[in-house]
Formats: structure tokens, C-alpha cells, sequence
């Protein structure tokens, strides 16, 4: 199988551009020193003076370049806004979705559930919050709405908005159906040479409250299905069929490498094959597992489709998700949203250990440790098929907490 070409995404590259900047600035201050520090100790008197200068800068170089090799990189995809996709200063292509639940008709039916994410970080744990929005219409076609965290914020941020200033952008539910069922139908649909995967990242949610409206102004991952019962085993990514032949990632991992010799790209890692024969037309969408929650079914689905080394990989939406009938999607994986704000928070909240002076590294440095360290603990969880949990789910027709 052909292995991916790493192509540096332009955050990565503009961070190395800055460092070599850096890098040639300290080559001339160092120059400057040396030749400062040759003449300054010619003169009696000025030797300590040149040595508190030169500590003084070696402080300032350290700080800097910690700085700018550990938290002044962006993680892969985020902007300096915090989010992916949403820019704070621009509204420019925004779909505003209006979600009234004192008005909710009795064909649709809108839940929202709480994941969290726990890091275990000191002096105090780290939780990072997603909000899921799911709306049912004729329990046949769903859209789930994950309204994310960013790198400045650890919850889904919403504010108050006038309604009247979005009023010609606003979407009803109805034709939010609409939408839904011509893009269902028409499906697989080329644009370019390029599959609408049915997952959207310009959709905003507006809540109405008692006390006005509502929206988003973090990131939200808008993903449409359809809910069926099948009676073949051909699975498509926009299909949730709880009737479909069951097939777990570890079985689907352990035959493709047996035939291959490597785990296939649907997983992160430069060291998988490039490209899968299994989805050269279109992703498929699998069951693995029902599992119980709370003395009913659940299904846990995961999503086969190309991974995209050192590239934006946002048409994947949810990795894995564990769906509930009549509730929606109750757990979920964002694999490359996650594990970039995952990082990035556990290094910012985390206190790193700090080093023996007496040990070879000494002087009182820091180790900056990853959450994720390379390769195989994330391996393990998508083998695993391990996903966010939720905390809570509330039935937003009757608001009113269900489990």
C-alpha cells in the first residue's frame, strides 16, 4: 500500500517560519554578546556586570522560545479565534436554526445531551464540555448539532442575541426538513469530484429562553442522517441502521492487516496505509456493539472513511457515536477536533513536574508532557471504540431531565 506524503498544513508552517526568525535573531544577540562579553572583561570592574547580562538573556532566550515551541503553536486547524471554523469578527455564510421547545410540534422531537470530557490535570482537573442538539422530524431523518469547546473556552459559549438583526438568515424547522430530505435523497451528490458528506460547520443554533434568544459562538459539527431498519448489509455513512450486520473496529483493524501488513487510514497515523479499496466510493457508517443504557438498546456506530495525515479532517464529524432510539446520539468521538484542544488543554491547565537541579537536565526546567503521547494510546482507543459520555440528557419537548 502506498504511505502518506506529509504536507504541513499552513499553521505548522508559518510556526516554523517564526522559529527560524527566532532562531537567527539569537544567532546575532549571541554574536553580539560574545564579542561584548571579550571587550567588557578587558576592563577591570565590569565582569560581574557581563555576567548578569548574559544570565539575564539566557532567562529571556528560555521563556521566548518555550513560548513559541510549546504554547505559542496553535493546534492543527484552530485559529487564533479558539475555534476551527467560526471566526468571532465575520458572520459572513452563517445559517441561523431557530430551536423554540415551547413550540415543538408533535412530528418533531429535540433533545440535548451534555459530554464530558475529563483531564486529569493539577492542581485541579480539567473538564471539557459538548453540547449535542438532536431534532428528530417523523423519527425517520435526524440532525445532530455538537456545539463545541475551544482553546479559550472549556464549555460551549452562547449569547444573547436580538433576533431581529438575524431575522433574514433564520432557517424554521420545517425547512430545515426540507433540507434534510433533498440532500438525503439526492445522495451521493458530487461536487467537483467531491461527496457532500452531509456534515456542515456553518449551521448556528438560536435557542429561545425564557428570558430571549440565544446562539452559538463556538464551533458547531451539523451532521444529517437517516434512521432505517434495513434488510441488506450495505452500510452508508449518513445511514444509522440498527438492523445492519454488526462489525467491530478491532475486527474490521485485525483483517485489513492481516491482509495488509498495516492498519488502514482510517485511523491517524502516518504509519497506515494512504488509501482503503473499502471506501474509494463512499464512506461507510458500521455497527458494532448494542450495548444497555439505563434498561434500553443502544447502538454503537463508527465511521470508515480516509484519514488525512497532516490535513484537515473536519468532513469526518463524529468518529464514533453510540445512538439511542427516540433520543438521539447520547456519546460521541470527534477525533480531529479532540485530540488537538485535548493537548492543548492538558498542557495549559497542567502544573509539569519540575526536573531534580541535581539531574543531568538541572537548573530547574520544566518537561511539558502530551496528553496523548505518539501513537499507541490513541491506537488503543479506537480500537476500543472509546467515546465522550454524557452526563446528562433532557428531553427538550417536555424540558425535563430523562436520565
Amino acid at each position: 500500500m502506498k504511505k502518506a506524503i506529509a504536507t504541513a498544513s499552513v499553521p505548522r508552517v508559518a510556526t516554523r517560519l517564526v522559529i527560524a526568525v527566532f532562531l537567527t535573531i539569537r544567532k546575532c544577540v549571541f554574536s553580539y554578546l560574545n564579542t561584548a562579553t571579550r571587550w567588557t572583561l578587558s576592563v577591570p570592574g565590569n565582569k560581574m556586570y557581563t555576567m548578569k547580562l548574559v544570565r539575564y538573556f539566557l532567562l529571556l532566550y528560555l521563556c521566548v522560545f518555550t513560548y513559541i515551541t510549546v504554547l505559542g503553536q496553535l493546534p492543527d486547524g484552530f485559529n487564533k479565534a479558539g475555534a476551527m471554523f467560526r471566526d468571532s469578527n465575520s458572520t459572513s455564510g452563517l445559517k441561523y436554526i431557530l430551536l423554540d421547545p415551547s413550540v415543538l410540534s408533535q412530528n418533531i422531537k429535540a433533545s440535548k445531551v451534555i459530554l464530558k470530557k475529563s483531564l486529569y490535570t493539577a492542581p485541579k482537573q480539567t473538564d471539557l464540555t459538548i453540547e449535542i442538539f438532536n431534532i428528530f422530524f417523523d423519527e425517520s431523518s435526524l440532525a445532530v448539532f455538537s456545539v463545541m469547546p475551544s482553546l479559550h473556552i472549556q464549555n460551549p459559549e452562547w449569547k444573547k442575541i436580538n433576533i431581529n438583526s438575524i431575522k433574514s438568515q433564520i432557517i424554521t424547522l420545517s425547512e430545515l426538513k426540507d433540507t434534510i430530505n433533498s440532500k438525503l435523497d439526492s445522495y451521493p451528490v458530487k461536487d467537483r469530484g467531491i461527496i457532500d458528506p452531509l456534515k456542515y460547520y456553518n449551521y448556528v443554533l438560536v435557542i429561545k429562553k425564557a428570558d430571549g434568544y440565544y446562539f452559538n459562538t463556538t464551533d458547531c459539527i451539523t451532521e444529517f442522517f437517516k434512521i432505517v431498519k434495513s434488510t441488506n448489509n450495505n452500510p452508508a455513512a449518513f445511514k444509522i441502521d440498527t438492523n445492519s450486520k454488526m462489525l467491530s473496529i478491532a475486527e474490521y483493524e485485525s483483517g485489513y492487516r492481516r491482509k495488509h501488513g498495516e492498519y488502514s487510514s482510517n485511523f491517524s497515523s502516518s504509519e497506515n496505509s494512504y488509501f482503503n479499496d473499502d471506501v474509494k466510493d463512499i464512506p461507510r457508517l458500521n455497527l458494532s456493539y448494542v450495548v444497555d443504557d439505563k434498561g434500553k438498546k443502544a447502538y454503537k456506530f463508527w465511521l470508515l472513511d480516509q484519514w488525512v495525515v497532516h490535513n484537515s479532517n473536519f468532513r469526518r464529524g463524529m468518529d464514533r457515536f453510540t445512538f439511542k432510539p427516540g433520543v438521539g446520539v447520547i456519546a460521541a468521538s470527534y477525533d480531529f477536533y479532540m485530540n488537538g484542544l485535548i493537548n492543548y488543554w492538558y498542557n495549559k491547565n497542567n502544573l509539569p513536574p519540575i526536573v531534580d537541579k541535581s539531574s543531568k537536565i538541572g537548573n530547574g526546567q520544566y518537561i511539558v508532557t502530551p496528553y496523548f503521547t505518539y501513537y499507541k494510546p490513541l491506537l488503543l482507543e479506537y480500537l476500543d471504540e472509546q467515546v465522550i459520555n454524557y452526563t446528562s440528557v433532557t428531553n427538550l419537548n417536555v424540558d425535563s431531565k430523562v436520565e
